[in-house]
C-alpha cells in the first residue's frame, strides 16, 4: 500500500502516465530481493487462502491508481500487463524493457470518461 502511495504521486508528478508507470516499475524492480518476495506471496496465496487478501493489496490497488487514468478495462489491462511484465523480468533475471512496456501501456491506457 505505501508502494502504491508513492506511485500514485509520481503519477500525478507526470505528464506521460504510460513513461512514468514504466519507470516505476524498473524502479521497483531495482530492489529485487522485495520484488522476488512479493512475487512469491503471489505465489503462496495460490495454496494459503488466508494469504489471497494480502496478495490481492497490490493489483487491486493498481487498477484504482490506474483507474484514475483510464477507464476500468483498460486500467485492469494495463494491471495485468505490468505484472506480466514483473515477472518476465524476475524469471529472465534481464533489465526490463521500459520502452516496450511503455508502448504497450499507451496502446491500452484511455483516458477515463
Amino acid at each position: 500500500a505505501e508502494g502504491l502511495r508513492a506511485w500514485g504521486q509520481a503519477l500525478r508528478a507526470g505528464d506521460d502516465i504510460a513513461a512514468t508507470v514504466a519507470a516505476l516499475t524498473e524502479e521497483y524492480l531495482a530492489d529485487r530481493d522485495r520484488a522476488l518476495t512479493e512475487t512469491e506471496l503471489y505465489l503462496a496465496a495460490v495454496r494459503r487462502p488466508e494469504l489471497r487478501p494480502l496478495a490481492r493489496t497490490w493489483f487491486d490497488g493498481l487498477v484504482g491508481l490506474l483507474g484514475e487514468y483510464a477507464d476500468p478495462a483498460a486500467a485492469t489491462a494495463a494491471a495485468f500487463l505490468i505484472d506480466g511484465a514483473l515477472l518476465r523480468a524476475l524469471s529472465d533475471q534481464r533489465p526490463l524493457d521500459t520502452e516496450g512496456l511503455a508502448t504497450a501501456l499507451r496502446a491500452i491506457l484511455r483516458p477515463a470518461t
